[in-house]
């Protein structure tokens, strides 16, 4: 799955190349909260906070469990707190 391939990436740091296969994931899984989770983290790595906001809020707004709920929450809770 491109996904994993892409979280594989941000894991090692490599910010941009996470963001190209996320891109590339979205398209075919638009909704599923565990791209948009890690969508939301890969931006936030990236400086770009209003989007890690909302990608954030939207993978935590789905009614599904995914890994790294808590994680989530824990950096859209501390995104409130900074602004």
């Amino acid at each position: 799955m491109v996904d994993t391939g892409a979280w594989i990436y941000f894991r090692k740091g490599e910010f941009e190349k996470a963001r190209n296969l996320l891109v590339a994931a979205e398209d075919t899984a638009r909704e599923a909260p565990i791209i948009q989770y890690h969508r939301g983290m890969m931006h936030l790595k990236l400086g770009e906070k209003e989007k890690a906001r909302a990608y954030l809020s939207a993978a935590l707004n789905s009614k599904a469990d995914f890994d790294g709920r808590n994680e989530a929450e824990k950096a859209l809770g501390e995104l409130k707190i900074r602004g």
